[in-house]
């Protein structure tokens, strides 16, 4: 029960996010209550949120929960989150204080951040809360359409869909390796070379004009320049004049499963949905 409290927090977290006032349910409706239904107060909703956590954490601090499930540490997370879109910066210290030494960066490897959401690193201490995926062995869907909802054209033997790419302001949102924002004064961003010195979390997160792209060649994973004004680009379908390239030129690279097996099954992804 104490994870379905937490579940019902979080999304109800987002509703107040994305929406301020929504319809508080706390009960089965019948049809004829779920027509009149009003939008209810901010703040009460916001009061259920904080209440539904701290029941959940209340039990959950006594559990050893195994990856996939709500722990302790989860709602405490979400709790601080609520706090601090709430503005009361004294719980959000007080919450965040309580998880000093339970989870720690992940920083293994040439490329960390991207590690933690490829499924590479999905059993890192850094992360909070997931929701596990693995390969489908019967009649229920274990695994998730990431890789062909984000992948290109030719890049491997499924259909890709191309139904979401990054933007230009997203692009242009990420500062420079110094930290400075590319039009922030004493900026080292040079639009002639506009991937040149960039937070290294772009490279781990987008796929680039210019940049390097995986694709799946005879069973082996290969990577080739992606550079869509190139005639001689080797996936001619992602070239800009190209029947589908991408809309926006760029690519996602984080939370694309890269292994042998997801090339191949681009609906069956076993990567983990990495929530906080």
């Amino acid at each position: 029960m104490s994870q379905t409290y937490f579940l019902e927090a979080y999304n109800y977290h987002r509703l107040v996010i994305f929406f301020e006032q929504v319809p508080l349910v706390t009960k089965v409706l019948n049809i004829q209550e779920s027509k009149e239904i009003k939008q209810s107060e901010r703040q009460m909703v916001v009061n259920h949120i904080i209440n539904l956590l701290e029941t959940a954490e209340e039990t959950l601090q006594y559990v050893d929960m195994e990856r996939g499930r709500v722990s302790s540490g989860a709602c405490k997370t979400l709790l601080a989150r609520v706090y601090l879109n709430e503005n009361i910066y004294d719980k959000v210290l007080e919450t965040t204080n309580q998880l000093l030494g339970k989870y720690t960066l992940h920083t293994a490897g040439n490329t960390p951040y991207e590690d933690l959401f490829s499924g590479v690193a999905e059993n890192s201490n850094e992360i909070i809360f997931s929701i596990e995926r693995m390969a489908t062995t019967g009649s229920i869907k274990t695994g998730h359409y990431v890789n062909q909802i984000f992948f290109l054209k030719g890049m491997s033997g499924g259909d890709a869909l191309l139904a979401s790419t990054p933007g230009g302001s997203l692009i242009d949102s990420y500062p420079m390796i110094d930290g400075r924002l590319i039009k922030e004064n004493g900026s080292a961003y040079n639009a002639k070379e506009p991937y040149k010195n960039r937070d290294p979390r772009f490279y781990q997160t987008v796929i680039y004009p210019t940049g390097q792209i995986k694709y799946l060649s005879e069973g082996i994973l290969k990577s080739t320049l992606y550079d869509p004004e190139n005639a001689s680009m080797i996936i001619p379908e992602q070239l800009y004049n190209a029947k589908e390239p991408s809309p926006t030129g760029y690519m996602w690279n984080k939370y694309v499963d890269w292994s042998l097996y997801s090339m191949v099954e681009i609906t069956d992804c076993t990567n983990d949905i990495i929530i906080m």
